[in-house]
């Protein structure tokens, strides 16, 4: 057996392994006797397996995986004759997903990590996965067995496995796994995967929606840790609900594998798959962000770099950023001379030339330019140059944007082009100096004289060209760029322009070619005006025009990246909005202006307070924009306000925008709509502490608050409040004949009476069945006395019809004081409790009030008019 065959073996025994514990592991924990197993994992193992390889599968990994599904249901006692059907359709649908999936990936190269796991999930739990349940449905139903559970069951079943298993089996590697080599990054993992138990665990058996509880811990984490790691502890926390659900530790769902038929799989599938998802989402956003910064850094050194004067440069001609070669050249640093227009530093002489070319650009008909003048230095010297640019246009409209401006020193070769006169050794050393070529071109004599440099440049001796041939420089020239040179040296000849310049590439000696700027000038012209002799050099700029060429990529990948960051935060669901230093907004997406109300085309270059504008929950004021931190939770519970007055409680995010140099240049505000879930958060404290019928404090908040006005009164004596128990009489006769719906609406009718007996400040509860309390803050023993017995009155005086017929009922009160001298609430109350049920001992309708100074007796209050 090749070596080959024998690593297929190997593949298949691994195959039909990891399908057969999966397949015996999924049975154990949730096929009821008599049904099929409602959690399968062994199906999204066997499609990420085969999917994923390179070869397509064959008869043996079909076999593999068809093997290690029949024995795991004989290990369990299914006959055989539902065992085969079972595994063929397991078989079927393992290779449906396979087939999909890898038709699905055979497209363009270069499947994003988020697509590709969205491929694989809807290849597992999607088309194949309704096949194989309707399979298995309708085996059931042939068989006169439930179609629609076997139905439910297969489906919801295979959807949580892919959930589970395929983000695993897809993300985690070898290499991802050497990650947790170190004793820290294990730990970490470690204990991230010890909380992600806990809290499913703890939800399961404690929170009335647990899954949305764990659903949140993993997005949490989906947008703190790696993906792979996010996919680890869905993992865990799936494995653990499972767990607990097999186990029967869940309240309220039936104990062992029957607590699957509940069908919450589906709803366990997505809890633990869309984190990941996320993640991934999350993981590439980085990644963008860090290649544009990269290429922002590329650009920024590719300009520092450079040994020529360059400059980004504004539309109205003002320099955005300059690099040190320029400040040099001009006698400034690059941060003075940043701001200043190019034109305001222009010789007076020369101010004329330059501004015709930024007409023509502003104008759309040219992006490049080019021409040669003076620049004054900041010590008022003057300096020739030649500059030129290019324009960076919009890629969508295509409007210009700003330029980049090369300026080359010139200023040596004018000079020495004015001592071509005075001396031609002089005007030769200058010329070498500059490291151009001179050309000499004479019609009259049918020849063309050219520099030792000017051959020089090409790799040629000074003896190699023939210089008889006048057309020689053009036979040199690059075939695309021969024209063009034609073209302006005729307008020059023929009087069209009063110099001659030209850039192209000529071949060198060696085969490759050089940038040459040709400029040249007509010195001697014959009666018709034409040219008989002209004069010029040749520069190689081959390095000047590398240096444009990465500059202009550079440029183009930055303006890639930045529509790549553009469409990104179109798409996420988060609220952006970026502002500049003076703090007006710059940037919102669609999910910004959907919070805020305002349209991005209007807001943008507004004020940002003007847009948005967070406020504290509980007092209303405005929250401070500015930070001083780096980034994080500027407050915790803030609302912002739409401009049609819709209010919308939200967590932001402000994170700082810092130059290279430091300088903060306007903030990222990221912030989500919390309206929903504050509202729940209120909601649950609300029901913590009231009665659920009477909408009254219950007992729990009713003891929290005596024991606060109890420490009250201790820390500031002579104050003093009091309570007054209540026991409702005649209440269970109530009950008795009229059901208990009657005796609730009663209780409402009595709290609502209680209410309105009271004080604003005053606190109102019921502490069970038809017992009630009040407590008067701030009151005296007689003022509450009164109090006592107007509560008396107005329950007595209550009218309750039901059904026809009226009922009565009456109070008796119990009055007890909160002061310094009492040990502890519990006192409070069985001094109060004991006055109640001497009240009732009394004759009902009476208020007693227990004074403990007076040992224990207790005077009866009658009411008027109650019994």
């Amino acid at each position: 057996m090749s070596g080959r065959q024998t690593e297929q073996w190997r593949g298949a025994a691994l195959l039909g392994g990891g399908c057969l514990v999966l397949a015996a592991i999924s049975i154990a924990l949730s096929r009821i006797e008599g049904g099929i197993a409602s959690l399968w994992l062994a199906n999204a193992f066997a499609i990420a397996m085969l999917a994923t390889r390179a070869r397509r599968p064959g008869l043996l990994e079909t076999g593999a995986v068809l093997a290690g599904s029949l024995c795991a249901n004989l290990l369990f006692a299914t006959p055989w004759t539902v065992a085969v059907p079972l595994s063929v359709a397991n078989t079927v649908e393992v290779g449906l997903s396979v087939f999909l999936i890898r038709l699905w990936l055979r497209g363009p190269a270069g499947v994003s990590a988020e697509d590709m796991a969205v491929v694989f999930l809807a290849g597992a739990a999607g088309v194949p996965t309704l096949i194989g349940a309707l399979v298995s449905a309708y085996m059931d139903w042939a068989a006169g067995w439930p179609v629609t559970t076997t139905f439910v069951s297969w489906f919801g079943g295979s959807v949580l496995g892919a959930a589970m298993v395929m983000p695993v089996m897809l993300l985690v590697s070898r290499q991802e796994l050497a990650r947790y080599a170190s004793a820290r990054a294990l730990a970490v993992f470690l204990a991230l995967a010890m909380i992600a138990a806990t809290v499913s665990t703890l939800s399961m058996a404690h929170v009335y929606y647990p899954l949305f509880v764990i659903g949140l811990m993993l997005l949490a984490v989906a947008v703190q840790r790696s993906a792979v790691e996010t996919a680890l502890l869905a993992f865990v926390s799936g494995a653990t609900v499972i767990a607990e659900v097999a186990l029967g530790l869940v309240p309220g769902l039936d104990d062992g594998a029957a607590a699957f038929a509940g069908r919450f799989q589906p709803t366990l599938a997505i809890t633990v798959a869309l984190p990941v998802y996320l993640s991934l989402l999350v993981q590439r956003s980085r990644a963008d962000r860090r290649r544009v910064a990269e290429s922002e850094q590329l650009f920024r050194r590719a300009m520092e770099d450079s040994a020529i004067g360059m400059a980004i440069v504004e539309l109205d001609g003002r320099i955005r950023k300059a690099n040190r070669a320029l400040a040099e050249m001009l006698g400034y640093t690059p941060e003075t001379l940043a701001g200043k227009a190019f034109f305001e530093l222009s010789h007076p002489d020369d101010a004329e030339i330059g501004p015709s070319f930024m007409d023509e650009v502003l104008a759309g008909k040219r992006d490049t330019y080019r021409f040669e003048k003076r620049y004054l230095r900041r010590d008022g010297s003057a300096v020739w140059t030649q500059l030129a640019g290019s324009v960076i246009r919009d890629s969508d409209t295509g409007r210009p944007e700003y330029m980049i401006a090369q300026v080359e020193n010139i200023d040596e070769r004018k000079k020495a082009s004015e001592t071509v006169a005075e001396a031609e050794s002089r005007w030769n050393f200058a010329l070498s100096s500059a490291r151009q070529g001179v050309w000499d071109l004479d019609l009259r004599k049918g020849r063309t004289y050219y520099s030792a440099m000017w051959k020089e440049m090409l790799g040629y001796r000074e003896n190699e060209l023939c210089e008889d041939d006048p057309d020689l420089w053009l036979s040199l020239i690059h075939p695309d760029d021969r024209q063009k040179a034609l073209d302006l040296e005729s307008d020059h000849i023929v009087g069209n322009s009063s110099y001659f310049e030209a850039e192209f590439r000529m071949r060198h000696k060696d085969g490759h070619w050089v940038w040459v700027l040709d400029r040249g000038k007509t010195i001697e012209r014959d009666e018709n005006g034409r040219t008989v002799r002209a004069i010029g050099t040749h520069t190689d700029i081959t390095p000047q025009k590398e240096a444009q060429a990465r500059i202009a990529a550079t440029a183009a990948a930055l303006e890639s990246e930045k529509e790549r960051l553009r469409v990104t935060l179109h798409s996420i669901g988060d609220a952006v909005i970026c502002s500049d230093a003076e703090g007006r907004v710059t940037f919102m997406n669609p999910a910004a202006e959907m919070l805020t109300g305002h349209a991005s085309v209007a807001a943008v270059g507004r004020p940002l307070r003007d847009i948005y504008q967070p406020r504290d929950e509980e007092t209303g004021e405005a929250v401070m924009l500015s930070r001083n931190e780096e980034d994080g939770d500027a407050h915790g519970r803030i609302f912002i306000e739409r401009a049609d007055g819709a209010r919308s409680s939200i967590r932001h995010v402000i994170s700082p925008i810092v130059t290279g140099e430091g300088r903060r240049d306007g903030y990222v505000i990221v912030f989500q709509d919390f309206t929903d879930a504050r509202t729940l958060q209120r909601q649950l404290v609300h029901a913590a502490s009231h009665d659920s019928l009477t909408g009254l404090s219950n007992r729990a908040h009713f003891m929290a608050t005596m024991r606060a006005l109890l420490e009250e009164t201790r820390q500031e004596p002579g104050t003093q409040h009091q309570l007054l128990f209540i026991d409702l009489d005649r209440f269970k006769e109530v009950n008795d004949t009229a059901g208990h719906m009657a005796g609730d609406a009663l209780l409402k009718r009595i709290a609502t009476t209680l209410r309105g007996c009271v004080r604003r400040n005053d606190f109102v509860a019921r502490l069970g069945g038809d017992e009630f309390a009040i407590v008067l803050k701030y009151c005296g023993l007689e003022e509450a006395e009164r109090e006592a017995e107007m509560v008396v009155r107005a329950i007595g005086g209550v009218p309750f019809e039901w059904e026809g017929q009226t009922h009565h009922v009456g109070a008796s009160i119990g009055i007890a004081s909160l002061a310094s001298n009492v040990a502890d609430v519990d006192d409070v109350i069985a001094f109060a409790d004991r006055g109640c049920y001497a009240s009732k001992a009394a004759g009902r309708g009476t208020v007693r009030v227990w004074r403990p100074e007076d040992g224990g007796e207790v005077e009866p209050l009658k009411v008027a008019g109650t019994r």
